[in-house]
């Protein structure tokens, strides 16, 4: 009984720690529908050529959304015509740059805050890998579930100004094309700033309603692990480094940890396990973990999250390897 009652609380603190966050990205996401032009950011990376994956990378830099508020902002723009490649990169990288979670981790560790910088540059080489992986073997292609078939624009000499309409997110009908179907009546039916504040608010909470039901879900299979599974078992792998990295690299997906809060429990490692192990352990854990695993597999393609997998483990696995080698010049 005790067991059942301990894996609740646990439950309960994960998704409290999570909610703000989830709000922040739902309202994030509901500015991208209301007030973002549909192709502005798209064209503004696109400008920028072979640069742009790089760019998108850094925008966390600027929009510091936390790993459990950049899906929905992610899943809205590729709704709107974002370049698969760029929003990879933007998702891989955007919760390691952002200037919260870059302090809270150098005051976790003031004995060595150069992991900080660790973490910001094992999160930008991931975003670089997969969204270059995905920018080449997956194209222009939405990930989404569920999208309706897209006219490539770029192809077509003459559009009908109704298909662009449609494109541009104008239509009055509901649409699937954010990959579920809300229902929602699209921006642009509704006049003035009245009719924008309900349509923002009326995103807003189809966003926060589809994204909670797999926050709940994840939060509570990582609350069963962490009741389950001793901490204690992680210290024996101390000695073996190439161990210890993918065990902290699986034990930060298990623990569903705010990328904002990570830090502090990885630093109650320091003197226990190996500095790379605790950098993996930051750095998987607030690209991926549980409960955003399932928001990745309830809107992206399989093939899609299954190659975005295998580029942010193989990234953060090499950075851990390596970190206590260049920290030691």
């Amino acid at each position: 009984m005790m067991t059942l009652s301990d894996i609740a609380l646990v439950w309960i603190a994960i998704v409290l720690e999570a909610l703000p966050f989830v709000l922040l990205g739902s309202a994030l996401a509901a500015v991208v529908e209301t007030l973002v032009p549909p192709r502005w950011l798209e064209r503004a990376l696109a400008s920028s050529g072979k640069a742009g994956i790089a760019l998108a990378s850094v925008l966390g830099l600027v929009v510091p959304v936390c790993d459990c508020a950049v899906f929905p902002v992610v899943r809205k723009l590729l709704a709107k015509g974002w370049a698969p490649s760029h929003a990879t990169a933007f998702l891989c990288a955007s919760a390691s740059l952002s200037p919260a979670v870059l302090a809270a981790t150098w005051w976790a560790f003031p004995q060595d805050p150069r992991i900080a910088f660790a973490r910001a540059a094992t999160g930008i080489l991931a975003g670089w890998v997969a969204g270059g992986l995905v920018g080449k073997f997956w194209g222009r292609r939405s990930p989404l579930r569920k999208t309706a078939k897209v006219m490539d624009l770029a192809k077509v000499k003459e559009v009908p100004e109704t298909l662009l309409d449609l494109a541009e997110g104008r239509s009055q009908q509901p649409s699937a094309c954010c990959g579920h179907e809300h229902g929602h009546t699209h921006i642009g039916a509704r006049k003035g700033w009245m009719g924008r504040g309900l349509d923002f608010f009326h995103s807003m909470a189809d966003e926060f309603s589809e994204n909670m039901v797999y926050i709940l879900a994840g939060s509570l299979v990582a609350a069963a692990v962490q009741v389950l599974v001793p901490s204690e078992a992680l210290i024996a792998l101390a000695g073996h480094p190439f161990l210890a990295v993918p065990a902290m690299m699986a034990w930060g997906f298990v623990l569903c940890l705010c990328a904002h809060a990570d830090a502090f429990v990885a630093s109650s490692f320091v003197g226990i396990l190996p500095p790379g192990a605790l950098l993996a352990f930051m750095a998987f854990g607030g690209i991926l973990d549980a409960k955003n695993f399932l928001l990745w597999w309830s809107s992206f393609r399989p093939r899609f999250v299954l190659m975005v997998l295998a580029a942010v483990v193989a990234v953060v696995m090499v950075a851990g390897l390596a970190y206590p080698l260049v920290a030691a010049r």
